[in-house]
Order: C-alpha cells, then structure tokens, then sequence
C-alpha cells in the first residue's frame, strides 16, 4: 500500500524524523566532545596515578582513549558514516593531535611567554579549538 493511499503523504511533517543539520551535528559533536574530555581525564588519572606510568606516556594513552571514544560516537551518531573506518580513524586522529598542537602553541605564548594563568588560556582554547576541528572533520575526516 503506499503511503498516498492511507493519507500519509498529506503530513510528512508529522511522520518523518527532523533532519539532521549543521547546528543539531554540531551540538552533537560538541557534547560528545565533552565525553571525550571525561574518558581522557579518568584515563589519564588511572594511567598515572593507579599503574604509575610516567606523565607524557599517560598522557599520549588518555589522549588516544579520548579521541577515539569521540570517533567512535561521531561515526554513529553525528556524521553517520560506517564506511572506510580506518582512514576516517587516522584522519580524525590527526585533527585531534592538531588540535592539542594548536592549544600547546596558546599555552606556551600565552602562559609561557605572557604569563597568562594555564588555565585561563586552556579555556579560553576551547571554542576555536573544538570550532576548527569541528570543520575539518566534517570535510576532511568524514566527507
């Protein structure tokens, strides 16, 4: 039976999921993100503080924990792509890694040279940070 003939096709509205679009991917990416940030910190405490590894080995596992916990989620339900996995893994990696370089950078002008509070800088990152890598994984990770 098609949907003209049970009076569907009148009320598309009613019946179809919202679209997904910039803003809602964009929401969605960003809370993601923030699971991210929680699954690096509880990784990077347990790596360092429980098994003892050294700060910068801690730090490069948690990191990897974070971004690929990111990945995972933004494969399902924000970019909504299952194909070729490993390629939009490395590429999304990379954008992370960019992105902590891009903070590293702010932080040693910044707090480094200026003497600006870390954490003032580190925040104040953020928004272009998660703005940039927003962008370039939705063209470049995920296109």
């Amino acid at each position: 039976m098609r949907t003209e003939e049970i009076g569907l096709a009148e009320t598309p509205s009613r019946l179809a999921p919202a679209a997904p679009g910039p803003l809602r991917d964009f929401v969605l990416y960003s809370v993601i993100g923030a699971t991210g940030v929680l699954v690096d910190l509880a990784a990077f405490w347990l790596l360092y503080e429980v098994f003892g590894l050294p700060a910068q080995c801690a730090n490069a596992l948690s990191t990897t924990f974070g971004i690929t916990n990111n990945f995972t989620w933004n494969a399902l339900f924000t970019f909504r792509r299952r194909d070729r996995l490993l390629r939009r893994f490395c590429r999304f990696y990379l954008v992370g890694l960019a992105g902590m370089a891009v903070t590293s950078i702010l932080l040693f002008l910044f707090s480094g040279v200026l003497h600006v509070d870390p954490n003032l800088v580190k925040a104040a990152s953020l928004p272009a940070v998660l703005i940039v890598q927003y962008v370039l994984n939705r063209t470049w990770s995920f296109s």
